[in-house]
């Protein structure tokens, strides 16, 4: 992957004042730039994304993953706004209604899993078969808000303070700039969505084979290119079935994963190819 490239169509992409759906396709196809706040010493759990995971009647993260320690879980849940957000409507530093409208959505959130019953089912329920191993551990639940511009975030002094005011022990907040700083070596990740009480896992390239050590054949779905990139990667298949015959876990289970188409991307391909440069591979 060309990532000095990847991210050169990714600062075009968010000087262009486009639909929030690009940017979430982005990161979706790229989850390399997916922030990373709150993770622990285990890493992002099972290279897994969850893209638009519903809670409640009316909530809906437009991303989560989760992230362990020896002791605890952090669940994080991320709210994607628009690169054009404002985060001021003036020079004495009142809040946008953009800003605060991404604020109030964090602050809804927490509202409802402030309730017990709430939490435990996001948990046990709807997160319960990827919280392994460990599931007994303590959840902790954690925010990302990503809104607005590096450039009117940093204006002054005290609009920076104003912006870090707002954010608390379980909040942060960055700017769509902010994901351009890839780590020197990107790790890849998967993104998967929640359906038919299943797992679809709709990226196409490998990042691992411990989600399917933990995690039923029969609830995962997976591409034919994933399934493909998968056998194309053999060689880095770490999890074992058989420790004796050499035999890993994906030899006995990659034929028994189901199939689920992935998304087109037409909006992301469009704007792209309207910005005259293209997606690189």
């Amino acid at each position: 992957m060309d990532y000095a490239k990847l991210k050169e169509v990714f600062q075009k992409l968010l000087d262009a004042a486009l639909d929030e759906q690009v940017y979430q396709d982005f990161l979706e196809v790229y989850p390399e730039f997916v922030p990373r706040e709150f993770v622990q010493n285990h890493g992002v759990h099972f290279k897994l994304i969850l893209r638009k995971v519903k809670f409640g009647a009316d909530y809906v993260s437009d991303l989560l993953y989760l992230s362990k320690s020896s002791g605890d879980w952090n669940v994080v849940l991320v709210e994607l706004e628009k690169p054009q957000s404002r985060y001021f409507k003036d020079d004495a530093g009142n809040l946008h209604p953009d800003f605060q409208a991404g604020l109030q959505q964090i602050n809804r959130w927490r509202a409802w899993l402030s309730v017990q019953a709430n939490r435990s089912y996001l948990f046990d329920t709807t997160l319960g078969p990827f919280r392994v191993p460990m599931a007994e551990n303590q959840c902790f639940v954690k925010y990302v808000l990503v809104t607005g511009r590096r450039e009117e975030a940093i204006q002054n002094q005290k609009k920076r303070a104003l912006i870090a005011a707002e954010e608390r022990e379980d909040l942060k907040i960055l700017s769509f700039d902010s994901l351009l700083h890839l780590e020197d070596r990107p790790s890849s990740r998967y993104i998967g969505a929640l359906r038919g009480g299943g797992l679809e896992i709709i990226s196409d390239r490998y990042s691992g084979d411990s989600l399917f050590s933990w995690v039923s054949p029969d609830q995962v779905r997976i591409t034919d290119a994933l399934r493909m990139d998968c056998i194309a990667h053999k060689a880095d298949w770490l999890t074992t079935l058989d420790v004796l015959q050499n035999t890993k876990v994906l030899d006995e289970r990659l034929d028994k994963l189901g199939k689920v188409d992935g998304p087109t991307r037409k909006q992301l391909i469009a704007a792209v190819a309207s910005l005259g440069t293209s997606l690189p591979t």
